[in-house]
């Protein structure tokens, strides 16, 4: 072998030593280096030029209060200086929904006065989520103040955001599994009252819920609140139907023509029970 041939053989065999780890990066990463730095959302990034494939890991960018609209907050008077506070409010973000946060009424008098409830907390579910559309009462109940409400709003605080990473997993849940059947409503004997609406909240899903909140709105025909009422079933499981009925005492305002009724869970919470691999770190209580 010539001199000549030495060298074309020992170049030939560098250039195979380099081009062989080459060829099996771009077989097992086809087209990588070009996806996750083009400034596109493509292949099978989470978001443009990360996660996924790509080595580069998504920050987590939480949603804000403006995902949450507030539809509506009224009042209606329950008898003398009592009065029921509702606000219906609507998570726009179908992929988040909050944990937990808290709310309070600022109520406006006759006067100019200002009152606030004390803060609560509550959760809200992703838009879609349970075929509820993010759709939410939030009701306070028999609410005493010795002068006439003018006007009423909604002020929230610490909202825990949480996420579903996948609603293609959750087809278990990802319907209304906790529907309300069997509705009535009427004038019952007048020691229980002067109106009730009553139903059954029925568990759909194969899991059993803690906690199951109802909460009962009721409109006249030209879709103005004229009374609300809330309740809870506490362990409501599998296949599991449980009545339950709202009592007005005193006399509703107007008469009655729709009555819409919400029965919901919070999906997030760990007393309420979700699958680790699929929210955030929560799990359900009781399989069947």
């Amino acid at each position: 072998m010539t001199k000549g041939q030495r060298i074309l053989k020992k170049m030939f065999i560098i250039i195979i030593i380099l081009l062989v780890p080459t060829v099996l990066y771009l077989l097992l990463f086809p087209n990588k280096p070009d996806v996750c730095f083009n400034g596109i959302l493509d292949f099978d990034e989470e978001r443009i030029d990360c996660g996924g494939a790509c080595e580069k890991i998504c920050p987590l960018i939480l949603p804000d209060v403006s995902q949450i609209d507030v539809d509506w907050v009224e009042f209606v008077q329950d008898g003398k200086n009592r009065y029921d506070l509702v606000a219906k409010i609507t998570n726009k973000n179908s992929s988040w929904g909050v944990f937990s946060v808290y709310y309070r009424f600022v109520i406006y008098d006759n006067a100019g006065n200002i009152t606030k409830t004390d803060f609560e907390n509550t959760y809200i579910m992703p838009k879609g989520f349970l075929k509820e559309d993010g759709k939410k009462y939030i009701i306070e109940n028999n609410y005493v103040l010795n002068t006439k409400i003018e006007k009423v709003y909604i002020e929230f605080e610490d909202f825990d955001w949480r996420e579903v990473k996948d609603a293609l997993d959750l087809a278990h849940v990802n319907f209304k599994v906790i529907e309300v059947e069997q509705e009535n409503r009427g004038f019952p004997e007048p020691t229980f009252g002067s109106y009730f609406v009553s139903g059954v909240a029925k568990n759909t899903a194969k899991y059993t819920f803690d906690r199951v909140d109802i909460a009962v709105v009721l409109f006249d025909k030209n879709n103005h609140l004229i009374a609300a009422g809330k309740t809870n079933h506490w362990t409501l499981g599998s296949d599991e139907k449980r009545e339950f009925m709202i009592f007005w005492k005193n006399p509703i305002q107007g008469e009655v023509d729709y009555i819409d009724y919400i029965a919901q869970t919070n999906i997030f919470s760990s007393d309420a029970n979700l699958l680790d691999d699929i929210t955030t770190g929560n799990e359900y209580l009781t399989p069947r």
